[in-house]
């Protein structure tokens, strides 16, 4: 996991790696003030942190470490490693508003994690997938979080494109109809368009 202040610290982060190779990251949109994002996410924060580093970059909109009462509404809310981060509902609405600026993205209010892809450093919103994590635990379609991350952390170690990985999740992006479940490669049940993910063209 990686803190994002700001949007602009996602994208000076993504530039200063200087890799040319198309990449996914993940922005994962987790508001600490819910039930479902302090069971299913930050109790589990610090194996998220070192699965993802070995596979894919994790941005954690609102979260940070070190803020040290530089930032008027921080709440400490978590540990990675035994340090303690912080979160500001301001930092989070503003990255937020940032992203719907730059995008047609449109935020549901939910806990949502997205993955986009990275092409000569610069972050892309053509075929962006956006998942309704919510929505997936408590319909049964995900048997947990932390499997459901688990499963995308191993997909996108080998490289996979959006499309690619969408594939393999069982979901076609173009044409937005449904292919045969692959149980053996992620256990998802019952999943809908629309309901529990999204894959879309956020182009503005």
């Amino acid at each position: 996991m990686l803190e994002a202040i700001c949007f602009e610290d996602v994208l000076n982060d993504i530039r200063k790696k200087r890799d040319t190779k198309t990449q996914i990251i993940g922005i994962l949109i987790a508001n600490p003030g819910t039930e479902f994002v302090r069971e299913n996410i930050l109790n589990r924060i610090s194996q998220f942190h070192h699965r993802s580093g070995e596979s894919m970059n994790f941005y954690f909109p609102g979260y940070g470490a070190y803020w040290h009462d530089s930032i008027p509404d921080s709440e400490n809310v978590c540990k990675i490693d035994s340090i303690q981060w912080s979160f500001s509902n301001k930092l989070y609405s503003d990255f937020i508003f940032h992203l719907e600026e730059v995008s047609k993205y449109s935020y549901s209010g939910e806990t949502e994690l997205l993955l986009l892809e990275i092409s000569g450093n610069e972050l892309r919103f053509d075929n962006v997938l956006v998942f309704w994590l919510d929505r997936m635990v408590a319909d049964g379609v995900i048997y947990s979080v932390s499997n459901f991350f688990e499963e995308i952390f191993k997909i996108t170690k080998s490289g996979s494109s959006i499309f690619s990985l969408s594939d393999t999740l069982a979901l076609r992006g173009i044409g937005g109809s449904m292919l045969d479940l692959v149980e053996m490669k992620l256990p998802i049940r019952k999943l809908m368009k629309g309901k529990h993910f999204l894959i879309a063209d956020f182009t503005k």
